[in-house]
């Protein structure tokens, strides 16, 4: 991202390390899987589930900007699909 002078997203790591794509899936997939990279979901419907509120079995996510691989989300596309999936649960 220092180098780049720019927001980077995940397309652009596999350019500037020189890697594959699905390399660099896989990676983030072991990470995922060694619990190295932890969903916020169960957390988050666990404290709501506390306090009394109903949580659906369905969800959505999208990628956020919580860190220089998904900058530039949501964006239009996200907020579009997560449109759709309001409009499919209701």
């Amino acid at each position: 991202m220092r180098e780049a002078g720019k927001p980077v997203s995940a397309g652009d790591v596999p350019k500037a390390l020189g890697a594959d794509r699905k390399e660099i899936d896989k990676v983030f997939a072991e990470l995922k899987k060694e619990g190295a990279i932890i969903s916020p979901v169960p957390q988050m419907r666990k404290a709501l589930e506390a306090k009394g509120i109903t949580v659906s079995d369905h969800s959505f996510t999208c990628k956020g900007s919580m860190g220089p691989i998904h900058m530039g989300h949501p964006n239009q596309d996200d907020l579009n699909n997560f449109r759709k999936f309001i409009q499919s649960t209701i």
